[in-house]
């Protein structure tokens, strides 16, 4: 069995190390998209995995789909495809870890053919994705976006931009090779990820007419739901200026993220399952509970209280959640909003959830920036806070506070459409959002089907309520852009449920 190593370098800041030698391990594992939460953990997982079992034939592969993160795959050929893990705890306990799981990395585009070669091992036995949630190109229904360029790019066979021009190629070179069954996981936060990886995969193969593939894939492919959760910043500078000061290592592909880790997969393997059980990964026949749970609760929150934060001059998120307004908005809009739309569960204690959710959002050791967690909201409003909304107006009642969220939303925008805010914002659906930035679009922008689906058909107050508070947000910001407390903390709004 291997052992774990640990070199210290005095100042009580000590280097753990694994034993294992990635040049005896195996790949077992191709992962698509090399952001940092993947390094930060399921990468951890089967480093751990490779630490402490003694196996060496779960090593990760991984796959580059995206051009702008070629920086990153020449970073980690520098560190000789090793990289240190920071971790944080919310009381200031520090780990440091060198993690060397991937044991290589490819660009798609240029490195084609070695890439095929690993779809075609039968020897990997799992793919991984991680891809964010405008990656799957959904439409209002939550169906495969047909017709968004990249989709129509990669039919036309000249590209794979997309997961499933990737998985397309990828997965008919393993059905020409004769390839032994595999599973895809998805490790993004979408509700029921696996079911909708599946569902919008198949539609794709539908539109290619590739019905050889479709039919191998319905047999030999299994698309597995998961739930994962990590808080994981964005690549600092000085935190590679840090492990390089500490520890005299040279390492641009430094992550840091929060102590607290996890993992849940639904048992539903194709093939051979890595023994991820033994290093903490969660095994069940149903992840929905899980996933249903963070994704309302710890998405949800973050994203409810982002752009109030942004408005009101934070940077973090633990710097909003500190703010005495903000507090408030954040217990009231859990408590009020969406823990009661979460359905009755025996698996999982909603409230200590959300007490432990909160002490992690409030680790000023690790500040989460506003600035990541804001990106993409066109994609995340609609599976993180509309089904709380969607709940409660079928129960007669307007939400008010996830409302405001929205409306926060809208007021940002605005500002960022006219250069009024000092932000980077990052936003896909950037040119679908525009048209409702000019004046008079507030009305448009909450009766969107795009957005909102049918909820602005089924429920007028919705499209009332939010064009209400879209104009008491931008009359109050107007007047003076750092303080909304008047209109977060109007009575006869704190009083309605």
């Amino acid at each position: 069995m291997n052992k774990r190593m640990t070199k210290d370098f005095g100042g009580n800041q000590i280097l753990h190390k694994a034993s294992y030698n990635p040049k005896d391990c195996q790949v077992g594992v191709i992962h698509i998209g090399l952001g940092n939460f993947h390094r930060a953990h399921q990468a951890v997982y089967f480093h751990n995995l490779l630490s402490k079992m003694m196996v060496t034939n779960w090593g990760i592969a991984g796959v580059n789909l995206r051009p702008e993160q070629s920086n990153i795959m020449k970073a980690f050929k520098r560190c000789k495809n090793k990289y240190i893990l920071k971790t944080v705890s919310p009381d200031g306990d520090i780990r440091f870890e060198e993690i060397k799981s991937i044991l290589a990395m490819y660009e798609w585009a240029e490195q084609l053919d070695e890439v095929l070669c690993l779809f075609s091992s039968n020897e990997v036995h799992l793919i991984t994705v991680t891809v964010t949630e405008s990656g799957y190109y959904l439409d209002k229904d939550n169906q495969l976006n047909i017709n968004a360029q990249d989709i129509q790019d990669d039919l036309s066979g000249e590209t794979s931009k997309t997961i499933f021009g990737s998985l397309s190629q990828g997965l008919r070179y393993r059905m020409e090779n004769g390839g032994s069954p595999i599973t895809v996981a998805c490790c993004d936060n979408l509700p029921h990820n696996g079911v909708l990886l599946k569902r919008c995969f198949k539609q794709y193969l539908l539109k290619k007419n590739d019905v050889e593939l479709l039919n191998w894939v319905s047999e030999n492919v299994s698309f597995p739901s998961s739930m994962v959760d990590r808080i994981t910043l964005k690549i600092e500078t000085n935190v590679s200026q840090e492990i390089r000061e500490k520890f005299n290592q040279k390492d641009d592909c430094s992550v840091i993220s929060e102590s607290f880790i996890q993992w849940v997969i639904e048992d539903d393997f194709a093939g051979i399952r890595p023994p991820l059980e033994d290093v903490g990964v969660e095994i069940v026949d149903d992840v929905f509970s899980y996933e249903n749970t963070k994704i309302r609760i710890l998405n949800g929150g973050h994203i409810a209280l982002t752009y109030l934060g942004i408005l009101r001059g934070h940077k973090t998120y633990d710097a909003a959640l500190k703010d005495p307004v903000l507090s408030v908005f954040f217990d009231a809009i859990q408590t009020q909003e969406i823990l009661p739309a979460l359905p009755l569960s025996s698996l999982i204690d909603y409230e200590q959830y959300l007490k432990t959710t909160k002490q992690r959002f409030k680790n000023q050791h690790l500040p989460d920036s506003l600035e990541r967690i804001g990106m993409d909201g066109a994609s995340k409003f609609p599976f993180f806070l509309l089904p709380t909304i969607e709940w409660h107006l079928s129960k007669g009642s307007v939400p008010i506070y996830s409302i405001k969220s929205i409306a926060s939303w809208y007021v940002f925008l605005c500002k960022v459409d006219t250069n009024n805010i000092g932000f980077n914002y990052v936003e896909p659906k950037w040119n679908m959002l525009t048209p409702f930035l000019n004046g008079g679009g507030e009305k448009d922008f909450a009766s969107s089907s795009n957005l909102w689906g049918d909820v602005p058909e089924q429920h007028p107050d919705f499209v009332n309520t939010l064009v209400e508070e879209i104009q008491i947000m931008k009359e109050t910001f107007d007047i003076n852009f750092l303080d909304i407390s008047s209109s977060l903390n109007k009575e006869n709004d704190f009083g309605r449920n």
